[in-house]
């Protein structure tokens, strides 16, 4: 079971897209130039595992896990960014 870790997280590259409705029509834009990314910010990892033993060498796991942000990813700009995720893993384990 891991309760918290924290990471460095480096930024290779950036994009964002946008939706932009009218009143007859939906465009999106997307860009891969953007302005004012960190080279680098803070985050940290939060789970916990469970495992079920169904038979004695067969089990099921899940673990579900909440990544987030300690600082934003952006600088000079007006509105900060903190990219956070929350993702599971279902798996089965066999003993040979």
């Amino acid at each position: 079971m891991h309760l918290e870790d924290f990471l460095l997280i480096f930024l290779i590259r950036g994009r964002i897209t946008t939706e932009l409705e009218s009143a007859n029509d939906i465009e999106f834009k997307t860009t891969d130039k953007m302005h004012g990314l960190k080279p680098f910010y803070l985050g940290g990892l939060a789970g916990i595992g469970l495992e079920h033993n169904f038979y004695k060498k067969l089990s099921v796991c899940f673990s579900p896990t909440f990544r987030f942000a300690l600082n934003s990813i952006n600088s000079h700009v007006p509105a900060a960014s903190f990219p956070n995720s929350f993702s599971f893993g279902l798996g089965l384990k066999m003993e040979l």
